[in-house]
């Protein structure tokens, strides 16, 4: 695979000129650091962030079509694997009705809690 083509492959073409006048080429991939990127130029923290991450799997030989597949793009323009988690409360709006406003709110602060709690335990973050 040609360094270019890899880059271009990334949507960071715009690297290609420092990387080769540097001499890098995909062999030296594996070698190169944030630091590394920095001093080829490599301004934006999102680009070094999504070559080290597209470096990282070259290295494992995960295919750009599969990583692709499990990643979601943000709003920046940022790839990341992401799982949601989406969870109702069944008959909430009788409830709600039922218990009033200031029930429903110290019941739902309760939940929350509870299941911040135990996502935040899984690794995972709000």
């Amino acid at each position: 695979m040609d360094g270019r083509d890899w880059l271009r492959e990334l949507g960071l073409e715009e690297h290609s000129q420092a990387f080769s006048e540097n001499g890098v080429d995909v062999s030296l991939l594996p070698e190169l650091n944030n630091e590394d990127l920095k001093d080829l130029g490599v301004a934006r923290l999102a680009d070094r962030k999504r070559l080290l991450k597209a470096i990282e799997e070259l290295e494992k030989g995960v295919s750009k079509s599969e990583a692709r597949r499990s990643e979601v793009m943000t709003s920046e323009g940022e790839r990341r694997r992401v799982t949601v988690l989406f969870a109702d409360i069944a008959d909430y709006t009788p409830l709600s009705e039922r218990l009033g406003a200031e029930t429903t709110h110290s019941l739902l602060n309760r939940y929350f809690d509870a299941a911040d709690r135990i996502v935040e335990e899984f690794g995972g973050c709000r």
